[in-house]
């Protein structure tokens, strides 16, 4: 089991090194949390709101911005494209008193996870979700940012 993961930037901002690496991490681990025996590949996007709200209009007819999108290139594999809005994860983490790195991690799992089978349509959908958002990012290291202590 592979997984390869592309980094790709239209920020403003020259994206890091350990960013990349750091996205890099999330996916291999979502794959490794899933049990997947196969080549997974991602390739993710690091961009801003306006053009997450341009992306989320073209192909999922949502004018609004959003933190983070997925997309399946062939639903019968797992992997896929993600989109992430550093300045949204930027203002996540301004607000809720974490880092930018832990949003984008955060950000990054969610997406992986989505492109992996998992969504949260019910609420049992959902928690298992948060679980699994919890337990990948427990894999590399990092806390979830969205997660209150009263909550974990």
């Amino acid at each position: 089991m592979a997984a390869r993961v592309e980094v790709l930037s239209e920020t403003q901002e020259p994206v890091s090194k350990s960013l990349v690496e750091l996205i890099s991490a999330v996916c291999r681990a979502a794959v490794e949390r899933a049990g997947i025996d196969q080549d997974v590949e991602f390739a993710c996007l690091l961009t801003d709101g306006p053009a997450m709200r341009r992306l989320n209009r073209q192909f999922r007819a949502i004018d609004r911005e959003t933190d983070v999108l997925a997309f399946a290139r062939d639903e019968s594999a797992p992997g896929g494209d993600i989109a992430i809005a550093i300045d949204q994860a930027l203002a996540a983490a301004d607000s809720n008193g974490s880092t930018v790195e832990a949003e984008v991690a955060y950000l990054a799992a969610h997406a992986a996870l989505h492109l992996l089978g998992h969504d949260h349509h019910s609420d049992d959908d959902y928690e298992r979700m948060l679980v699994e958002e919890d337990e990948v990012l427990a894999i590399i290291g990092v806390a979830n940012p969205r997660r209150s202590e009263e909550t974990d």
